[in-house]
Formats: C-alpha cells, sequence, structure tokens
C-alpha cells in the first residue's frame, strides 16, 4: 500500500509535472510566438532604420560635399582677402608717404597763402571805400545792347539821306537843266517882255517845288512801310520783340522834307541862273553846240590811229560835254557804291562767321569743371571723353574772365585762356594777323589779344596793358601780338607767362573739344550735361543757327539795297541819256540825213554811255568799298568785329550789276532817238 501510495503519489507527480511540462511549453510556445512577433517588429524596425540610415547618409555626403564646396570657396576668398589685405598694405604706406608730402605742401602752401592773405589784407585795407554801382532798366547790358543797336541804325541813317539827297540833286539838276534848255525861247521871250529873272525862274522852281512835295509824301508813305518793317524783322531775329507799331515821327519828316525841299529849289536856281542872265536876244536864239576840242588820248598816236570813227567820235563827245561826264559818271558811281554796300554788308557777316568758326576755332564746344574737381577726376574724365566716338581731340586750358585797362583807363571784359605751351593753342585756335595771315604763336614774353580788343583799347603790338589775374592781383603785362578775332575779347597767355606775373596756378580749367567732321554733337553734349563734374557747356551750334538767321534777314537789307541802285540807275541814266538825246536831236537828224543805219545811229549814243556807265561803275567801287566800311564799322558792337574786306566777286558783280541797268536803259531809250526826225537837221538856227 505504501508502495502503491508511494506509485500513486509518484504517478499524480508526474501528471502534475506534466501538467506543468505542457503549461511550460505552452507558456514556451507562447514566449516563441512572441519573440517571432517582436523579431518581425524588429525586423521591420531594423528595416526602417536602415532605410533612416541610407536617407541620413545621402544627406551627409550632400552636406559634406556642400560643406567640402564651402572650405574651397572659403580657401579662395581666403587667398582674396590676404591679397587685398596686402594690397591695402601697400596702399596704406603709399598714403602714408603722400600723406606726408601732402602734409609738406600744404604746409608750404598755407605758408604762402598765407603771406598773400595778408598782402591782400593790407591791400584791402589801402583801399578806399566802395560805392555802390545800381543799374537801372535802361543801364541794364539788354537794354544797353539794344540801346547800341538803335544807335547804330542812327549812325547809318545819318549817312544815307545825304547820300540820297546828293543823288537827288543830281537828278533834278540834268532834269531842270534839260527844261531850261528846251524852254530857252520861251525864257527869252517873257524876258524880253520884261519880265524878272526871279519872275521867269519862279515856273521852274515852282515845278521843283511841286515834284519834290509830291515825291516826299509818296516816299514818306512807301518808307513808312517798308524800311521800319524790313529792319524790325530783322532785329527780332536777334531780339524778343513785340509786334512792330508804326511811329510817325513829324519832326523828322519835316526836316526831311524841308532839307530836300531845300536843295531841289537851290539845284534847280543853279540851273536857270546862268541862261538868266542872258540877254533875251540871245535866249530867243538855239543853244549853239560846244565846241570840239582835241583830247589828250588824241596824242596818243599808237592808240588813237588805231581807233574806228564811231570811237574817236564817241571819245572827244564825252569829253566834249564835261558837266554831263561828270553828273553821268558821278551818278553810276552812286548806284555802283549801294551794290558793293550792299554785297560787302553780306560779305562781312559771311566771312565772318566762316572764318571764325571754321578756320579760326579748331574745335566745336567748350566746358567748364566744377573748382572743386582734383586733378586725377579731371584727368579721368577728359580719358572717358576721349573714347568717345565723336570725339576728335580734347584740349585742356585755363579759363576765366577779367578785367583790362589800358593806360587811359578803358576798360573791357576779356576772355582769358591759358595754355600750357604753343603746341597745345595750335590744336584748338588758328592764331593769325588778319592782314597778310602771318601765323603767331604763343611764347612766355606777353599776351596775345583780340584785333577788337585792341581796337577798343587802342593799343597796338609793344604796348601794356593792366590785367587781372584769376586771384584778383591785377599786373602790367605786354602785348606780344593781336590776333584776327570776330567775336568776343581773348586774351591768349602760356602756362609759364602767367606763372611768372601772378605767382599762382590757374584753378578754372575747361576742356575744348574738337568733334569729328559730319556728326550729330547732340548726343555727346548730353553725355556732357548729365555729367555732375561739369559746370557749364557751351557749343557752336547754336551761335551758328543765331548767325544764319541774321544773314537771312541781312538779305532783305541787301535786296534792299540792289533793289534801289536798280532805281537809282534807272532815273539817273534815263534822265541823263533823255538830256543827251534832247540836246543831241539836230546831231541825231544830222547823222540820220548822211546814211548812218538805225544801229550806228543807236551805238553812235550808246557808245558814250557805255564808256560813262563803266568809268562810272569804276568810280563808285573805291566809294563804296569806304560807305561799306563806315557802315560795318558803326554797326559793330562792342565785342563783335564784322569781316573789314569784300570779295572781289563781289566788286565784279557790282560793275555787271550797273552795266546790266545801262544796257536796259538804252534799250528803253531806243525807242526815242528812232523818233528823231531828219527833217529837223534841215531846219534854220535863226
Amino acid at each position: 500500500g505504501n508502495i502503491l501510495n508511494d506509485l500513486k503519489n509518484q504517478l499524480t507527480g508526474l501528471n502534475n509535472n506534466r501538467i506543468s511540462i505542457n503549461a511550460g511549453i505552452k507558456e514556451i510556445d507562447n514566449g516563441i510566438s512572441e519573440g517571432e512577433s517582436k523579431l518581425n517588429e524588429a525586423e521591420e524596425e531594423i528595416k526602417a532604420n536602415e532605410e533612416k540610415l541610407n536617407t541620413a547618409l545621402i544627406d551627409l555626403n550632400k552636406k559634406i560635399q556642400e560643406a567640402q564646396l564651402m572650405i574651397d570657396n572659403g580657401a579662395g576668398t581666403i587667398a582674396q582677402n590676404r591679397y587685398d589685405l596686402l594690397k591695402a598694405k601697400d596702399k596704406l604706406s603709399k598714403a602714408k608717404e603722400d600723406l606726408a608730402e601732402a602734409k609738406e605742401t600744404g604746409e608750404k602752401e598755407l605758408k604762402e597763402a598765407k603771406e598773400e592773405l595778408d598782402d591782400a589784407k593790407k591791400k584791402i585795407d589801402d583801399i578806399e571805400d566802395n560805392e555802390w554801382t545800381v543799374l537801372n532798366r535802361k543801364e541794364h547790358y539788354a537794354s544797353a545792347t539794344y540801346a547800341n543797336t538803335v544807335d547804330q541804325m542812327k549812325a547809318i541813317g545819318n549817312i544815307f539821306p545825304i547820300f540820297f539827297i546828293l543823288v537827288a540833286a543830281l537828278v533834278c539838276l540834268t532834269t531842270m537843266t534839260r527844261m531850261v534848255d528846251e524852254q530857252r525861247g520861251e525864257i527869252g521871250v517873257l524876258r524880253a517882255l520884261g519880265y524878272t529873272q526871279l519872275q521867269c525862274a519862279s515856273k521852274y522852281l515852282i515845278y521843283a517845288l511841286i515834284a519834290t512835295l509830291l515825291g516826299s509824301i509818296i516816299g514818306v508813305v512807301v518808307g513808312m512801310f517798308t524800311f521800319p518793317i524790313i529792319i524790325y524783322d530783322t532785329w527780332r531775329m536777334m531780339y524778343i520783340l513785340p509786334k512792330v507799331k508804326l511811329f510817325i515821327p513829324y519832326k523828322l519828316i519835316a526836316i526831311s522834307v524841308l532839307a530836300f525841299v531845300a536843295g531841289m529849289l537851290l539845284t534847280t536856281w543853279y540851273a536857270c541862273r546862268s541862261d538868266m542872265k542872258e540877254v533875251p536876244a540871245q535866249l530867243m536864239r538855239p543853244k549853239a553846240p560846244k565846241l570840239g576840242k582835241s583830247i589828250l588820248l588824241e596824242r596818243i598816236k599808237i592808240l588813237w590811229n588805231h581807233l574806228s570813227f564811231t570811237w574817236k567820235v564817241t571819245f572827244r563827245n564825252i569829253f566834249r560835254y564835261r558837266r554831263r561826264f561828270i553828273m553821268t559818271v558821278l551818278g553810276v558811281a552812286g548806284c555802283t557804291a549801294l551794290l558793293v554796300t550792299g554785297f560787302g554788308i553780306r560779305d562781312s557777316i559771311n566771312s565772318m562767321v566762316g572764318v571764325q568758326f571754321y578756320d579760326i576755332y579748331k574745335y566745336d564746344g567748350s566746358l567748364k569743371f566744377e573748382k572743386s574737381l582734383k586733378e586725377k577726376e579731371i584727368d579721368e574724365f577728359i580719358s572717358d571723353l576721349n573714347k568717345r566716338d565723336e570725339v576728335e581731340n580734347v584740349t585742356l586750358c585755363g579759363a576765366y574772365s577779367a578785367m583790362v585797362k589800358n593806360d587811359n583807363g578803358i576798360d573791357e571784359t576779356v576772355t582769358v585762356e591759358i595754355f600750357k605751351d604753343d603746341v597745345a593753342i595750335s590744336k584748338a585756335y588758328s592764331l593769325r594777323e588778319r592782314i597778310g595771315k602771318k601765323e603767331l604763336h604763343l611764347n612766355d614774353e606777353g599776351l596775345i589779344i583780340s584785333e577788337k580788343l585792341a581796337e577798343n583799347l587802342g593799343v597796338k603790338e609793344g604796348d601794356t596793358i593792366y590785367l587781372e589775374g584769376e586771384n584778383g592781383t591785377k599786373k602790367d603785362i605786354p602785348v606780344s601780338a593781336i590776333c584776327e578775332m570776330y567775336i568776343r575779347h581773348y586774351a591768349f597767355i602760356s602756362e609759364a607767362c602767367y606763372k611768372e606775373y601772378f605767382k599762382s596756378e590757374w584753378r578754372s580749367k575747361s576742356v575744348l573739344v574738337d568733334v569729328k567732321d559730319g556728326v550729330d554733337s547732340n548726343d555727346l553734349q548730353s553725355y556732357i550735361v548729365e555729367d555732375e563734374k561739369v559746370d557749364s557747356i557751351e557749343f557752336f551750334d547754336v551761335i551758328l543757327s543765331n548767325f544764319n538767321n541774321m544773314v537771312k534777314g541781312l538779305t532783305l537789307i541787301v535786296w534792299t539795297l540792289i533793289i534801289s541802285s536798280m532805281s537809282l540807275a534807272f532815273v539817273v541814266l534815263g534822265n541823263l541819256i533823255n538830256v543827251n538825246v534832247s540836246e543831241r536831236q539836230r546831231e541825231i537828224a544830222t547823222i540820220k540825213v548822211l546814211g548812218f543805219r538805225r544801229k550806228e545811229v543807236s551805238g553812235y549814243i550808246y557808245k558814250e554811255n557805255n564808256v560813262l556807265v563803266f568809268l562810272g561803275a569804276l568810280v563808285g567801287l573805291p566809294i563804296g568799298n569806304v560807305l561799306h566800311h563806315y557802315i560795318m564799322r558803326m554797326v559793330e558792337m562792342d565785342y563783335i568785329m564784322f569781316g573789314r574786306s569784300i570779295t572781289p566777286m563781289s566788286f565784279v558783280l557790282s560793275v555787271i550789276l550797273t552795266l546790266f541797268f545801262g544796257l536796259l536803259v538804252n534799250i528803253l531809250m531806243a525807242k526815242k532817238i528812232r523818233d528823231v526826225q531828219m527833217v529837223e537837221s534841215l531846219k534854220s538856227v535863226e
């Protein structure tokens, strides 16, 4: 039983163990399942971590590459910075040297400036009390310039009336002489009936008075509505003026009319008085023809023997009627003189513009720098300017406005330009004398001044003038030469000469710009204006445009003179030819009876007229030249000199036009010669 119990107990124990083992096995199975689950989860987590690791590795590699690139760039930057640092150290070292040098120079200049300042203070203390100068509207430069223009026109107006009064007197003399000669018989009858000389002459005096008054009325009306408008329109090209308002100068009209009336009456009395003194019996007889005399040309046998019969008669008749010879030559000379004056005015303006802007000036514009600019900035600007395609050449100079005086205290404002040497100024100006065109060179002995300035100051080469420096000091400087210059007053001086007299450097610097031929400079001007370094700019295109407008307005005046000359030529020549034909009707009729053909008869008269017209044209050339010089000097402004010479072509044109006017008059008078009746030569003088 015990054994059975022991076996039962052992069997129970085994069952319990089996149960425990089964439970353990089950627990193990559960653990295995749970481990497998965890293992799967771990594997999944490992896979996820591997993916994260791969991503992290990719990011790491990328960041390593970027870091390496930054390291490489940083190394380059470090190298550049190290180079810049070394360069900066060199600049700093050089700057320290420059600073020390500049400090030394500055202290020296400061010391000199202090000495100059002390001298200036001393001079200021010695200066008397200043006075204020107040300019009213009439004294302002613009009003004064316009007033000067008016005064110039007055000066012209003072010479032309005298000229035309003399011409009118000449026309009146020929007309009244012809009338008196044609009415000699009537005058003789009146004198025989007891009329006094004054009563007989009063007919012609009243005729001349009425003709003069009518002509004066027509002249006043036409003149008031033509010449003032032409002149005013010309002025409007130079000034901003309101619309013209015609003012009737009654006093001036009265003086003009009285002057013409007096001149015509005196001329008429002169034409009448010689005939009025003759006895009635002599007056009732036709005037005996003038006796022929030998002339100087006849003594020159070589020339005289080779002349045809008609030319011999022509020369004898020319000197036979001396009064007609003088009147014709003077009348035609007046016509030619007006033509020469008209063409001369045009030549003076045209030549002035051409010579000044194309011969003397070698540049097209100028600019001034700000005074605060340093030498380096100016050099850089000039270098940039030279690189532009439009620019041909650039010249640096000093330029400032100054006052200049002569020994008599006459002063003028002048533009002083300072050049390094003669080579520098030759790039910007062609300096020469007006007469002879001798080339001038800048030297260190004195100034070269413009011709108009020399005239205003009354100085010549070798004289001394009182010039103001840029720093305000004034020095007596000799004039080494006088150059041709038509616009503005200039004084050219070398840098060495300026330093010698004024003991200082020039500060105001300008650049003279030469633009390539045929290139529009508008873009260049815009480029220069936009630069802050430039203080002011001036190009010649605007000035040339103004002068071209002036020349256009001047064309009206030239044509006015030409038309006046034509009218004068027709009146004088027509009147003189009419007198000539009237006086020689019997002679013309006689040569017709003798068998002269129509062309031969016309040539008999016209040859004399043509010779007289040609002689008158030659006499008128010097008269016109003198008149032109007088007018041009009167119309010149203080700072402008017009051309002083007339081109040979203008003289030639004046002669050709005068001869052409004479030819037209000959054509118009041909009918009068044809109407002369041959039977007149058969009438008895008694």
